[in-house]
């Protein structure tokens, strides 16, 4: 089957980096072009695979989250001599393929993954975070009430116009996205995969020796953008400040993007960003993952965590409240109690013992039900529903 991948501006970003192990995966049995975009138009093999980017313009505007016409032009001709038996669209927004990239939809099976909420909000995570107003027609919008309603009114005309059929990396979403306007499409849950043999036998002293940090010390961990708060990093480096006056022998690591540093401490590390391939020596070099999301629909950084046999701390929300607790890795404390997040990260810092446990007890739950060659199969087998059931025009 000829498969083309279309997914944002690579790499950055969870949706681009699970389009891509997607990729890998897929690519063994079958012809995978991965198409992107970035600052110039490129053509090269990558592994199994064709990769194409589609150059963006030199400025961003906010319609291009909807139309982008040079962008939108240039990967139709692209499809036109790929000719792909599917089509597969992860990230359209951001000011990158667009929306309108999803009429190609009516000429070839389409399938899009949702990773986020943006189709049913102007933000990919509303604003303010929680908010239900997409549900009842973005009325009351407290955020953006005019462009909230003119979001609405072409997304309904864009994907009444699409052929798509749907796919969520949780249950959570699939209702969610069943009650909006893309309620008529066909939904399926695929949860998302990571490849559990990259995140084992890796050792994280080098990351240690390059932080500083020394080889007994305790780590904590947090992976995510700290350009806003949806991650939940001003609320671990509250947690920090507490735990730093008590105990003496723990650091706190944190992976991202940040604007002005929050808070300056010896034992407090900002690496800034981490390439994706790198970020196996950082989780081999923590003690715990804490993640104390707001935001996040199904974040793939708690499975490449558990997958490294990390304990994980975080919230109770959304996707990851469908995590089974108990013998599975991970500690789900409700949002907004930090008094209770707080403590669960003290105790598997202070036992390491429990950590040990519940490391082993988190990569064997990701073999289990969470790799990437599970995600590829239930994806092969709705391809192949997808074609069957549409063909091409």
């Amino acid at each position: 089957m000829r498969v083309a991948i279309l997914a944002g501006k690579y790499a950055w970003g969870g949706a681009e980096q699970q389009a891509r192990t997607l990729v890998g995966a897929l690519d063994r049995r079958h012809e995978v072009v991965l198409i992107t975009t970035g600052p110039e138009d490129r053509e090269f093999d990558e592994g199994n695979h064709r990769r194409i980017v589609l150059r963006l313009p030199g400025r961003a505007y906010f319609w291009h989250n909807y139309w982008n016409g040079s962008v939108v032009r240039r990967l139709g001709r692209q499809l036109d001599r790929i000719n792909p038996d599917v089509l597969h669209f992860h990230n359209v927004h951001n000011r990158t393929l667009s929306a309108w990239s999803l009429l190609f939809s009516r000429g070839t099976p389409t399938v899009w993954t949702l990773h986020d909420l943006w189709s049913q909000c102007i933000w990919s995570t509303p604003r303010p975070i929680g908010c239900e107003g997409t549900l009842h027609g973005c009325m009351a919008c407290g955020n953006m009430p005019l462009l909230s309603m003119v979001d609405r009114q072409i997304k309904h005309a864009v994907f009444g116009a699409s052929r798509l059929t749907l796919v969520a990396p949780c249950e959570w979403l699939r209702r969610r996205v069943s009650r909006g306007v893309l309620g008529e499409k066909q939904i399926e849950v695929i949860p998302c995969g990571v490849e559990p043999g990259r995140f084992e036998g890796i050792s994280g002293r080098a990351v240690r020796e390059k932080l500083g940090v020394p080889e007994d010390a305790r780590v904590v961990l947090f992976a995510g953008n700290m350009l806003t708060n949806i991650k939940g990093h001003e609320d671990l480096l509250r947690m920090a400040r507490r735990i730093l006056a008590t105990e003496r022998d723990v650091w706190f690591v944190l992976v991202g993007p940040h604007g002005k540093l929050p808070l300056r401490h010896r034992q407090v590390v900002f690496t800034g960003r981490v390439e994706p391939a790198e970020m196996t020596g950082y989780y081999a070099a923590a003690d715990v993952f804490a993640y104390p999301t707001h935001g996040d629909v199904f974040p793939v950084v708690v499975l490449e965590a558990l997958a490294s046999a990390r304990p994980v701390v975080t919230h109770r929300i959304r996707g990851l409240s469908e995590l089974p607790e108990e013998g599975a890795g991970v500690f789900l404390v409700e949002e907004h109690d930090e008094g209770t997040f707080e403590e669960r990260l003290r105790r598997v810092i202070a036992d390491r013992e429990l950590a040990r446990s519940m490391g082993e007890a988190g990569r064997e739950r990701v073999r289990g039900f969470f790799t990437v060659e599970q995600q590829a199969r239930k994806t092969e087998a709705l391809y192949e529903r997808v074609v069957g059931r549409n063909g091409k025009a």
